[in-house]
């Protein structure tokens, strides 16, 4: 690891806040930037620019970096090198990071910033559905929209909330919103709620494994509250406890020709 300091020079800057030009300065700070060099070393740039001071509004401000945008902890040039190397299949967002020094977390946070998203239309059924990031994901799920008929995938929401899931669905206009006829999800009510709002002519169909998973949990329910109706050395007890997998399979998984003796029942 290749370590560098850069000074920047104090020249004339416009307040961000009233535009007006200041040559005031109320000292120094130093960031830390990683960065890619024309080598395989990585490289550490510390920065030091000045914080400038508007006599104007008051208001400071930290002078401007030439190697990346504010609040960046890694240069352009760095982001342009992953992007490049998630061009190459291959490529895993481990063995990227290790290369470029950085977490998995951070190139994967990168990636999604700064991935193109060409636009695509929207399908007449749409699929929207939750994917599991990870826990060392700065968020955990992210939200898929998916053409079902082609079962390509249209786009992407990093994020589950219904603000996030907004930005997104902005981007297409209210005639092309329109066109949808069909969405398929899970009962989450937010996309319940994003369904009757962004797409006016679509019907919402619950997709048939959350259906059975709501009636399996429903079964479930009752059979606990029909054991409370019985003692716990009882004939009936024993049934619900250890065979209620007969009540929630469907009759054609269960052997109905095999026999077995049972030692409780006799």
């Amino acid at each position: 690891m290749v370590c560098f300091e850069v000074r920047l020079k104090k020249v004339i800057h416009a307040c961000p806040t009233c535009g007006v030009n200041t040559f005031n300065t109320n000292g120094t700070q130093t960031s830390k930037v990683k960065h890619a060099g024309v080598t395989d070393l990585n490289i550490i740039i510390y920065i030091v620019k000045y914080r400038f001071i508007c006599q104007t509004c008051s208001t400071t401000f930290s002078q401007p970096s030439p190697t990346s945008t504010t609040r960046k902890r890694v240069s352009n040039q760095l982001i342009r090198r992953i992007m490049k190397l998630a061009l190459n299949e291959r490529n895993t967002f481990r063995s990227i990071g290790n290369e470029v020094n950085l977490s998995t977390t951070a190139v994967i946070n990168i990636f999604v910033e700064h991935v193109p998203r060409p636009k695509v239309s929207l399908s007449t059924i749409l699929s929207i559905d939750e994917i599991y990031l990870g826990k060392k994901s700065r968020k955990k799920y992210a939200v898929i929209l998916m053409d079902f008929k082609s079962k390509k995938i249209i786009d992407m929401v990093y994020g589950r909330s219904v603000d996030e899931c907004i930005r997104v669905l902005d981007n297409y206009s209210r005639e092309e919103r329109a066109t949808v006829e069909y969405i398929t999800c899970d009962m989450y009510t937010g996309f319940h709620r994003l369904a009757s709002s962004y797409f006016p002519n679509a019907r919402v169909c619950v997709d048939s494994f959350h259906v059975i998973q709501l009636i399996n949990d429903a079964l479930l329910k009752l059979i606990t509250t029909l054991q409370k109706d019985y003692s716990t050395d009882s004939k009936e007890y024993y049934l619900l406890k250890q065979h209620k997998f007969l009540i929630l399979s469907s009759s054609f998984n269960i052997e109905w020709t095999i026999r077995n003796f049972d030692k409780k029942l006799k």
